[in-house]
């Protein structure tokens, strides 16, 4: 098997817009909020006019930059690397930056065609039914499912034979895989 050459975002804790949000309240110097991550303790407090964040013993500035939206302005981060506008930021174990910067691919990047199709029927069941572990197991027919509450029968209808569609495809696709793997097997009988 090939070594895995890739490195992926969900490797590294992140900070989002839910810590933007947090930092933008602190008002005085000193103020500040900290916690444990993988990567170790992490503190990110308001240094002036910018925002300090400390990685074990790695200061970094970190400061915001805003857009217009409709609803009035909204809050990003400046990437310390490359000082472009990111939502998201990754934490190093010394050092803070963004998924360019980091090279880091998103998991659904390495998916052959299995697995992107697999995926595509799990989110339209979890669209149509919710999560559930019934749900995720592709094995159960889809005309099983009850319809949920609330949802109108037409609507229904045409959801659920749009799903069934899609699954058939993925079975197609499955079928001669699960044939291949299968083929040299021989069930001897005593």
């Amino acid at each position: 098997m090939k070594p895995q050459s890739r490195h992926y975002t969900d490797a590294l804790p992140t900070i989002g817009h839910s810590v933007i949000a947090t930092i933008r309240k602190f008002e005085n110097h000193g103020e500040g909020l900290q916690w444990d991550t993988r990567v170790g303790k992490l503190i990110i407090g308001k240094d002036r006019d910018n925002y300090l964040v400390i990685i074990g013993d790695k200061r970094i500035s970190l400061s915001l930059v805003t857009t217009q939206a409709g609803y009035g302005v909204r809050y990003w981060y400046s990437c310390p690397h490359c000082h472009k506008r990111r939502a998201i930021l990754y934490l190093g174990s010394k050092d803070l930056g963004c998924r360019e910067c980091w090279r880091l691919h998103y998991p659904s990047q390495s998916e052959n065609h299995l697995d992107r199709l697999r995926r595509k029927v799990r989110v339209g069941r979890f669209a149509i039914w919710g999560y559930s572990s019934d749900v995720s197991d592709l094995t159960k027919y889809v005309y099983d499912f009850r319809k949920p509450k609330g949802m109108r029968w037409a609507t229904f209808d045409k959801l659920v034979a749009k799903q069934a569609r899609l699954e058939d495809c993925y079975w197609q696709a499955v079928i001669p895989f699960v044939d291949k793997l299968t083929s040299n097997i021989k069930i001897e009988t005593a």
